[in-house]
C-alpha cells in the first residue's frame, strides 16, 4: 500500500478519534510507511550501496525502482552513497 493510500484508509479511523475527543498517535511501520523512510534504513541502504556497489546488479535495480515507483529514491541513495549528497532519507 502506497502512502496515499495508507493515509486514505486511516482517514474515517482518524476522523472518529477526532470526532470523541481521543487522543492518538501513528507511529512504528504504519507511520514509516505513511511518512517516509526512518533514519537508521535510508543509513542501511547507503551502506549496502557503499560497500557492495560493484557487486550490484544496477539494471535490475533500476528496473525494479521504476516498477515500485521509487526512482527518486534509487537516485537519491546512489548519489548519496557516491558522497555526492550528504543528505538523508
Amino acid at each position: 500500500m502506497n502512502a496515499p493510500d495508507l493515509l486514505a484508509a486511516l482517514e474515517p479511523v482518524v476522523d472518529v478519534l477526532d470526532r470523541l475527543g481521543v487522543r492518538y498517535q501513528i507511529s512504528g511501520s504504519v507511520a514509516s510507511s505513511a511518512y517516509g523512510m526512518v533514519e537508521a534504513q535510508w543509513a542501511d541502504v547507503l551502506g549496502v550501496l557503499r560497500v557492495q556497489h560493484e557487486a550490484l546488479d544496477f539494471a535490475y535495480l533500476e528496473e525494479w525502482a521504476g516498477e515500485l515507483e521509487i526512482d527518486d529514491l534509487l537516485a537519491r541513495a546512489t548519489s548519496a552513497a557516491a558522497g555526492e549528497d550528504r543528505g538523508s532519507g
